[in-house]
């Protein structure tokens, strides 16, 4: 009888079922992994400070009756504490009559320009501390000069002086309006918030918004970065914003000291 030698298979056949199982551990792997890359990712983001951040309150060039929800006008002040002492009072006097001079020249010619002039008798009678007449010179000039965003600027300086806060920040937001790209009236609209306002963490909006406008520049990111750091007490957000001002001044020597005592203290 011839012996039949039985063939076994080297390698079994797998079942329908246990390639079903593999399937289904391998979906429970990569969704596994799929959440604890997500928390590890969102760990790190939110720990990682961004500089991409946007005004989240809308537009921050507020009209007059949004404006009076944060500004109240104190007592109105009609000259400085401590007037100049007379030498240096002379010499304003003395700047004063120059000024009014110069208006009266450039009127006189064909193409005159008596700009300068105006501003020159407005900024001089706040220096002298005659707060109403100063006041009266740039609403005076205003009505000539409708707009120019300086003259919105100085005026909202002096209403600062004269305790006028309401509107010193109806100043500085038409002078915003007046000329967008311009640094110095979000800076004092943000300062403005931050002393004398019923919510001073506007003053954050105000510099996200005057990044935007500017194209981050490095002034503007420097004003921030002060106040990231001095105001809201978030350093690691600060160092954040002061490494972008290096990159802008590299050979400041100031703004290098600044980055790297911030990383100290945030190390």
């Amino acid at each position: 009888m011839e012996n039949q030698t039985e063939n076994i298979p080297t390698n079994p056949p797998i079942s329908e079922n246990t390639n079903k199982n593999r399937a289904w551990y391998l979906v429970i792997i990569i969704a596994i992994l799929a959440v604890v890359s997500f928390l590890v990712y969102s760990n790190t983001k939110d720990k990682t400070p961004q500089i991409s951040e946007k005004p989240t309150n809308g537009d921050v060039l507020l009209g007059d009756e949004e404006l009076s929800q944060y500004f109240k006008n104190e007592e109105k002040k009609l000259a400085p504490d401590v007037l100049p002492p007379a030498e240096i009072k002379a010499r304003f006097e003395a700047d004063l009559a120059a000024a009014k001079q110069y208006i009266i020249d450039e009127e006189n010619k064909e193409m005159g320009s008596p700009y300068q002039g105006y501003m020159g008798v407005a900024n001089t009678l706040r220096a002298l501390g005659k707060y109403e007449e100063a006041e009266q010179a740039y609403l005076d000039m205003i009505a000539k000069f409708p707009d120019d965003e300086l003259i919105y600027h100085n005026l909202g300086v002096l209403y600062e002086d004269m305790h006028q806060y309401l509107e010193a920040a109806k100043a500085y937001t038409t002078s915003i309006a007046k000329k967008p790209q311009e640094l110095i009236a979000y800076m004092k609209l943000a300062d403005l918030y931050v002393k004398h306002s019923t919510q001073p963490d506007k003053a954050k909006e105000v510099y996200l918004k005057a990044l935007e406008a500017t194209n981050n520049h490095p002034e503007m990111l420097k004003a921030f970065a002060n106040y990231l750091e001095t105001v809201e007490k978030n350093l690691p957000q600060a160092l954040l914003y002061w490494k972008e001002v290096l990159k802008a001044y590299p050979e400041n020597q100031a703004v290098k000291e600044r980055v790297e005592e911030l990383e100290k203290k945030t190390n």
